[in-house]
């Protein structure tokens, strides 16, 4: 159950990041899910996407997809305590793959008793 979770993807295609807030959505109940595109997509200051992020309860970080400038300012935010939540790097990219390590960091973490 996610029904508490807010969830943030840095980087990533638009059509994975819907596909991805759909299924945790409708299978496992997430609370909230945002999406902060590669920088050459849509460009953001470090304020915005500090807001953006910073109470999200995980931030997941696709490494394979992400501008430099992007994923240095999430990695500031997170060494200045900025970011209440965690902070993952992960290389899949697609739905399947971020949606396993979304299930796997909370069952892993133990706030998930019991998956469908």
């Amino acid at each position: 159950d996610l029904s508490d979770v807010s969830l943030a993807l840095i980087g990533g295609h638009e059509t994975t990041y819907r596909e991805v807030k759909a299924e945790l959505k409708q299978q496992h109940g997430l609370k909230r899910c945002v999406h902060n595109p590669p920088h050459s997509i849509a460009s953001n200051s470090r304020n915005q996407i500090k807001d953006k992020i910073s109470q999200c309860d995980l931030v997941i970080t696709i490494t394979s997809y992400v501008d430099h400038s992007v994923s240095k300012c999430e990695k500031q935010l997170k060494d200045t305590q900025m970011l209440a939540g965690e902070c993952i790097r992960v290389s899949c990219h697609g739905k399947s793959g971020l949606v396993r390590e979304v299930l796997q960091y909370f069952e892993n973490a133990g706030g998930m008793s019991s998956l469908a």
